[in-house]
């Protein structure tokens, strides 16, 4: 496998470090986001190692997911509650011995990637801002 990190890594410094050494990893400097998605298009498979356990999960929802979701490529990641509902379109791996078998063996999620594609298209900025501005004339009546 080759692993290519954009825009910084955040952790254990030792592990970034030895990752580096090894030759199969690239880091790249932080890039404006229309140079990403042609990085994005180009991967086989794009990763999501959230914590399962970081505080922000508990409110938050990695918008990264549909960023990747419209990529149709394979997002391979870590079952997370803000996830849940989208299990179907991505591979959800909880240890390091489903995210290795699941990239070795080339696993696919059980949505189709023109079905992925699908999906983020219906999670726009603009479909979001709809949504909200309608739950918000809905809270004044």
């Amino acid at each position: 496998f080759r692993w290519v990190f954009v825009g910084g890594v955040v952790g254990d410094d030792h592990l970034w470090r030895a990752l580096a050494r090894r030759g199969d990893t690239v880091f790249l400097p932080p890039r404006p986001q229309r140079d990403l998605v042609p990085l994005a298009h180009a991967a086989h498979r794009l990763v999501m190692p959230y914590d399962a356990h970081a505080p922000y999960l508990r409110t938050g929802f990695p918008l990264k997911f549909f960023e990747y979701l419209a990529t149709g490529r394979t997002i391979l990641g870590t079952p997370i509650p803000p996830l849940e509902a989208y299990t179907r379109y991505f591979l959800a791996r909880g240890d390091a011995g489903g995210w290795l078998r699941a990239l070795r063996d080339g696993e696919e999620p059980e949505v189709p990637s023109a079905a992925r594609v699908a999906e983020a298209s219906r999670h726009t900025w603009r479909s979001r801002v709809v949504r909200i501005l309608a739950a918000l004339q809905e809270a004044r009546r």
